[in-house]
């Protein structure tokens, strides 16, 4: 199993375990790192589950692939970024939170407009 295969297998793994994440992997020729970026940055952080779930991944790869490396890092990393993914990965759970977030707080905003009453003309423009 090559270093590419084995980290889309993992990354699988990661979204089948944690489906509220969402994944996405690039290789680095020049550098030789394996990067992959994990979102949403409150779970990266603060998940106990998944932090111990990554360093098992990682720990792993470096015993089988001493010759590459690999980062798992998040979105508050501004030096780091993914140019040429090829590879992604969203869990189900990702996706509907954000939907039903989104869709919830325009609801609201609805319910805001109509009760601006004389002024709800000024939203449309």
């Amino acid at each position: 199993m090559t270093a590419k295969e084995f980290i889309i297998e993992r990354l699988d793994l990661i979204i089948e375990y944690f489906p509220n994440l969402k994944c996405i992997y690039e290789y680095d020729e020049m550098s030789k790192v394996h990067l992959i970026k994990v979102l949403p940055q409150g779970e990266f952080d603060l998940n106990k589950k998944y932090s111990e779930f990554e360093s098992e991944i990682v720990f792993d790869f470096i015993c089988r692939y001493n010759d590459s490396n690999i980062l798992f890092f998040t979105e508050d990393d501004v030096s780091i970024s993914i140019k040429n993914p090829v590879y992604q990965v969203v869990g189900k759970k990702f996706e509907s939170e954000l939907i039903s977030s989104y869709s919830f707080e325009n609801f609201n905003k609805t319910i805001l407009v109509m009760d601006a009453g004389e002024n709800n003309y000024a939203m449309a423009a």
